[in-house]
């Protein structure tokens, strides 16, 4: 599990600070669901889930290519969009309304629509 955790934390650092840029002069480094409500909406933001995906896509084969358990398993022939993300994450949270709290980041949330929408089994 440290191992995972560490992968996922410098592909989002790395990530991130990328969109730092991005957002500036107000950069967050992430986003809360309530924050998440009222921006999803913006191009600016739909770029920025767009990329939290990617990381979490590449994090993820990293896992694969290292023999690791990946977090999820997404068919191999189906490429994810920015609104495939949102559609995933808005999923998600939805179905998780009464557990969600509206401090949560999103880029968790999505991680966890990943892993429950593409679920691995053996």
């Amino acid at each position: 599990m440290g191992k995972r955790y560490g992968v996922m934390l410098a592909v989002f650092s790395i990530m991130l600070l990328g969109f730092i840029q991005l957002f500036s002069p107000c950069a967050n480094a992430d986003f809360t669901l309530k924050e998440y409500k009222s921006m999803k909406q913006t191009d600016m933001f739909r770029e920025y889930i767009t990329g939290v995906g990617r990381g979490i896509y590449w994090a993820n084969l990293h896992l694969q290519q290292t023999g690791e358990s990946p977090f999820y398993c997404q068919p191999l022939k189906l490429s994810l969009s920015g609104e495939n993300y949102l559609n995933i994450l808005d999923r998600y949270v939805e179905q998780n309304k009464d557990k969600v709290k509206p401090g949560t980041f999103i880029e968790l949330l999505l991680l966890e629509g990943l892993i429950d929408t593409f679920p691995c089994t053996k």
